[in-house]
């Protein structure tokens, strides 16, 4: 979180006039708000400080004082005691996001938009942008000095654009402060280290927080994994027994394998759209 141009109203956590990022990105999962085991359901469990209550499992996303959550939102509460905080942060999100922030899940749990404002006594503003131009509106923003967002969120791969920019915050100074732990190898981003710079840091530095993660699979049929013929005609080609990939050339030659278009079949399928990758 940071400023954007409008300095005099954005001073949250002040960068020198210049939005902060935060991006979708795939293989990442937020840790925020999902149903857990039963625990302290209307209370914070002890040594927690802070985070949901009201559902079953809410202790897990509870937060004590020396915890990356604990840390940034006493420094958010910090500042607005101290007066320098906006009353309000504008962030742009897109549309089918909207309802990640807003809507409780599970059903007694405070959503994420509310635990926030409770908890630090500073408003969101969510404003919707229309899905597939996240990335446009942000660098009309950014080449206009149009000041409309404190946070823009926007495709994890455009930050470097972002940030050639000029018109995004540099974290570095924030991370090396509130330390968030995003190399945890229990709680951080996959790859540690290395998830990290790929996903939030351009040239060495920080100025992104990838917040969304999702997990793709892929489902394989049994009549033909299983059938004798095709398990033969598999091995005596590819030299190995036929079975769910664990390496991507397995996963090339069981496609290739299988892939045979004047029967109708398929050997793999993958997220056509821009964006979402290749299709095999």
């Amino acid at each position: 979180m940071s400023d954007l141009i409008r300095i005099s109203r954005r001073r949250l956590l002040a960068s020198g006039g210049k939005a902060a990022v935060i991006m979708a990105a795939a293989g990442i999962a937020p840790q925020f708000i999902r149903p857990g085991r039963a625990y302290a359901a209307d209370a914070l469990a002890p040594g927690m400080i802070g985070g949901p209550t009201g559902f079953d499992g809410a202790e897990r996303y509870q937060y004590g004082a020396d915890t990356p959550e604990g840390r940034a939102i006493e420094a958010a509460k910090a500042l607005k005691g101290a007066g320098k905080a906006p009353a309000k942060i504008v962030l742009g999100l897109s549309d089918g996001s909207i309802g990640q922030l807003t809507q409780p899940f599970p059903a007694g749990a405070p959503s994420i938009k509310e635990l926030w404002e409770k908890e630090t006594g500073i408003a969101i503003e969510i404003v919707g942008l229309p899905n597939g131009q996240e990335f446009t509106k942000t660098m009309q923003d950014i080449s206009t000095k149009g000041g409309a967002y404190d946070i823009y969120s926007t495709e994890w791969n455009r930050l470097g654009d972002l940030a050639e920019t000029g018109g995004i915050a540099k974290l570095d100074d924030f991370v090396a402060q509130h330390k968030p732990e995003w190399d945890d190898p229990v709680s951080g981003y996959v790859n540690g280290a290395k998830g990290v710079s790929l996903l939030n840091k351009y040239r060495g530095s920080n100025y992104g927080v990838s917040l969304d993660g999702d997990f793709q699979t892929w489902v394989y049929r049994t009549d033909l994994f299983g059938d004798e013929a095709e398990k033969k005609a598999f091995k005596d080609k590819y030299g190995y027994d036929l079975a769910p990939p664990k390496t991507w050339k397995q996963h090339g030659d069981i496609a290739a394998f299988f892939q045979r278009p004047d029967k109708g079949l398929f050997g793999s399928t993958d997220l056509r759209n821009q964006g979402w990758g290749y299709t095999n």
